[in-house]
């Protein structure tokens, strides 16, 4: 029967793993804890670790998108037509 853990008892369990100098394979053999497992929380938890460290306000940066099309100008002013493209010979 697969047993349930808190997201505090997978801290723990990573935290022991750190601290027993067995590589993560080892310690959930050892432990009889499914590796995979093992290492998604382990992920899971240093993610969330990075971004409670981090501030809760937006970033400052704000990228800007540019087109490298002309919406206005040459070709588009000269064209005989409305809709089309002048030629640019």
């Amino acid at each position: 029967m697969r047993k349930h853990r808190t997201p505090e008892q997978w801290q723990v369990l990573v935290e022991q793993q750190r601290d027993s100098g067995l590589s993560a394979m080892q310690f959930c053999k050892q432990e009889t804890i499914g590796y995979a497992s093992f290492c998604n929380w382990r992920k899971r938890l240093s993610d969330v670790s990075v971004h409670s460290k981090t501030s809760c306000h937006p970033s400052k940066f704000h990228p800007t998108v540019t087109s490298h099309f002309p919406t206005r100008g040459y070709p588009y002013e000269e064209a005989s037509h409305p809709g089309t493209v002048a030629s640019l010979g």
